[in-house]
């Protein structure tokens, strides 16, 4: 209630010291301190009561920050400042806590690949019983760090460019490259916007023509993080629903010029059964 009514200044700048609060003689001592900052958790998590706020979504939490304050945060700041690739160790960890499968958790099909893989949720979360709630944890503790662009690293290329390959591959696409992105050993980055328009996706204008050699002509696609990844997913303009296909390419594929800005289609092959 304080500090909803007065500035944290008031505690500590010299022309307030005498309205400094004190302390009744004999009053107990408090049994816990305060949180610091003030409203520095989301309502959820400290509330008495929340209509939203399971135990689950707690124990989810509890996994999480556990994680990612013994593996992740002692060196944070330094890999942000430099950004160097983060190291596939990491990713693997990342992995085995279930934290990649989380980012995905509410696809179809993911408690299936999951269990065939062993891979349980963090805080022990049923995938039957995952919702927004915990997306919405799983953000605010990656954002914790206080290192943007080492928090997108670590879950933002794989959020945005395995989601297309679980709901629109075709089976032995999921199953080849499925595993490997789950347990952390591979990396996934999205390639959809263009030059021309952007991320403007009705309007994209790399194409796919199905040839004897299964190239494509040579086009100019932008992606986020593919240089720290090994496979890609992009959108061309092909037969498929509303003139719109996806597939995918390894990032080691001699088809594929990359730099630092852009990925390059030239006369990019694909495997057929990589293609939806």
């Amino acid at each position: 209630a304080f500090f909803g009514l007065h500035r944290a200044e008031v505690l500590t700048e010299k022309r307030y010291q005498r309205l400094r609060i004190g302390r009744l003689a004999g009053s107990p001592q408090a049994v816990a301190p305060s949180v610091a900052p003030p409203y520095g958790e989301a309502m959820g998590f400290w509330r008495v009561h929340s209509p939203y706020y399971t135990e689950l979504h707690h124990s989810f939490r509890d996994s999480l920050r556990g994680f990612i304050d013994r593996e992740i945060r002692p060196e944070a700041a330094k890999m942000d400042e430099e950004g160097a690739e983060i190291p596939l160790e990491l990713n693997r960890k990342m992995g085995d806590a279930g934290i990649l499968a989380a980012a995905v958790a509410t696809h179809h099909g993911m408690r299936s690949l999951a269990d065939d893989l062993g891979i349980t949720l963090p805080g022990g979360v049923q995938f039957e019983k995952y919702d927004v709630f915990h997306d919405l944890i799983l953000s605010e503790e990656f954002k914790r760090l206080g290192t943007y662009g080492l928090a997108d690293g670590l879950l933002g290329a794989f959020s945005i460019g395995f989601p297309p390959v679980l709901s629109f591959g075709s089976p032995a696409m999921i199953a080849k490259v499925a595993p490997a992105l789950l347990r952390g050993e591979k990396r996934i980055a999205l390639a959809i916007s263009e030059p021309y328009a952007g991320s403007d996706v009705a309007n994209i204008r790399t194409r796919g023509e199905l040839s004897a050699d299964g190239s494509s002509p040579k086009h100019v696609l932008w992606s986020w993080f593919p240089i720290f990844c090994d496979l890609v997913a992009y959108a061309y303009r092909g037969l498929g629903h509303t003139g719109l296909q996806q597939t995918g390419t390894p990032m080691s594929s001699d088809s594929l010029g990359i730099n630092l800005e852009e990925i390059v289609l030239q006369l990019s092959r694909a495997q057929k059964e990589h293609t939806s």
